[in-house]
């Protein structure tokens, strides 16, 4: 059994091989959590099966996107999810929750991680899915 997580360092530990991160905030507090991140933690421990689920208003407000082709290149899934975008955006649309809830992400609760960062619906709503999904609280860890 895994211990507890107290930490995001915690969350991307060998022991826990498939962490999942969703943010989801206006220009962004979550993003210069999610910049460290990636870039200290999860990618200097070499992990490959990482998703971030990032939703904004629209790209103008999605902070560095100049640095995904970069994260994914590194084994990190992006998922830009946004709630009000133009008319060419063929991406996903509406809300982070309601976009991983659809896409089923968790294929093995034992061996997942979760870090929400952004509004307190999402993260309370993301919680209850992945709790569904028979996630411990415990291994959720939130700026709330």
């Amino acid at each position: 059994m895994l211990a507890p997580a107290s930490s995001a360092a915690d969350l991307m530990s060998p022991g826990y091989p498939t962490p999942a991160t969703f943010s989801s905030s206006p220009p962004d507090p979550g993003s210069a959590l999610y910049d460290h991140l990636l870039r200290q933690v999860l990618l200097k421990t070499k992990k490959t099966d990482v998703s971030l689920f990032y939703g904004v208003r629209n790209l103008q407000r999605m902070a560095y996107q100049e640095r995904f082709d970069d994260w994914e290149s590194r084994g990190v899934k992006i998922v830009p999810v946004l709630s009000r975008p133009d008319g060419q955006w063929a991406g996903e649309r509406g809300y982070v929750q309601n976009v991983f809830s659809r896409m089923k992400n968790i294929v093995n609760p034992s061996s997942v991680g979760a870090i929400l960062c952004g509004h307190k619906q999402m993260t309370e709503e993301i919680t209850r899915v992945l709790v569904a999904y028979g996630l411990s609280k415990d291994r959720i860890l939130t700026n709330f």
